[in-house]
Formats: structure tokens, C-alpha cells, sequence
């Protein structure tokens, strides 16, 4: 049996199993149940790609998803070390789905986390903590940021302007800016 974390907005909520054989390949994910919310886990390898594994159910105060899958279709599971593996969660409302052009629902965006710094730019640290109504996720390794775009007014992170790429989300207009996995601000790039 083989382990990895599951991940939701990265932080490790529970953990997904499985077992491989010549003939099919068994996996479960397993994590606290939330109400009102709709969870969708995808594994992942290093190398980005990605493995869905489908929404999960609620069971005895815990949600749950079983697949049991053809090896061909699990390929990511005997190429990629168990190490090097992640299971994703995307929390969605009911209904709700990918809030183009973010590769995830705008609704699953939460706060700043405490203690938001480490290896990051100071400046950026600085301007994060600064901006009211700051909306945070983290997604396949990249941070992204967001916050509210007022035209004409004066706009948070303005040393990072360059950077900021202007989105309408839900009838407002936000700035979006990404942090990579060293800690630098990165301009976004709108999934289609």
C-alpha cells in the first residue's frame, strides 16, 4: 500500500492510499468532511500532470472516493515515486465550478494565512498584509493573490504593477498576482 498527502488549499488535510497490481489498481482519498461543499481530488507528480479521481462523498462524518482503475489509465501511479505524489482537493459551492480564468473556483480562495512570509519577498510579505479584502490560494505549487482593482483609485501592491494582471471575477474587477515556489512574484497567466 502506498501513501500520499491530500492536500486542500496546500495544507495536508488527509491522505490518499493505493495498491497497485498487473491488473487493476485500487486508490481512496479521505479527509474531514466540510458541509455545503462539493470536493474534487486530482493526484498529481512532479511533472504537472495530473490524474482525477472524482468528487468525493460524504460517509460517516468523513468524505470519501474510491476508483478502481485499468493500470493503463494509472500510469501516473507506476512512473512517478509515491514521494513525489500529491492528492489535490478543488472545493467548489454546489453548482459551482473552475472560475475561468483561474484554474480553480474563485470561491475557494480564503484569506491570508497567518505568519504569510519565509522565503517570499519582504516587499511583497509587506503588501499582502496591507491590502484589505486580499483573497489567497495555493495551487500546483504557485500562490496566487488577489485583490480588489478600483479604476482611477489607488491600487495595493504597487511596486509589483508590472506584475498585476487585471480580471473581472463574479462583476468586479481584481488584480491578480502569482508567487512561484521560490518565492518570487510572477504575472499571471489566465488559463483559458
Amino acid at each position: 500500500m502506498y501513501r500520499c498527502k491530500l492536500l486542500l488549499n496546500g495544507q495536508s488535510v488527509g491522505e490518499v492510499r493505493w495498491s497497485l497490481s498487473e491488473k487493476r489498481v485500487s486508490i481512496w482519498a479521505e479527509c474531514p468532511f466540510e458541509k455545503d461543499y462539493i470536493y474534487r481530488v486530482t493526484m498529481y507528480g512532479e511533472s504537472g500532470d495530473g490524474l482525477a479521481l472524482g468528487v468525493m462523498a460524504p460517509e460517516k462524518g468523513r468524505f470519501l472516493v474510491h476508483r478502481d482503475l485499468p493500470p493503463h489509465k494509472a500510469g501516473l501511479l507506476f512512473c512517478a515515486p509515491p514521494y513525489a505524489l500529491r492528492g489535490e482537493i478543488v472545493r467548489t459551492l454546489p453548482g459551482e465550478t473552475r472560475t475561468p480564468p483561474l484554474p480553480f473556483a474563485f470561491s475557494a480562495m480564503e484569506a491570508l494565512p497567518d505568519g504569510y512570509g519565509g522565503i517570499r519577498d519582504p516587499l511583497l510579505c509587506r503588501c499582502a498584509e496591507q491590502t484589505a479584502h486580499l483573497r489567497y490560494r495555493r495551487h500546483a505549487d504557485t500562490e496566487y493573490l488577489a485583490f480588489p482593482l478600483h479604476i482611477g483609485g489607488a491600487m495595493d501592491f504597487t511596486p509589483f504593477f508590472c506584475l498585476v494582471t487585471p480580471v473581472w471575477l463574479e462583476g468586479a474587477l481584481y488584480g491578480i498576482l502569482c508567487v512561484d515556489k521560490e518565492g518570487e512574484a510572477q504575472r499571471f497567466v489566465p488559463v483559458p
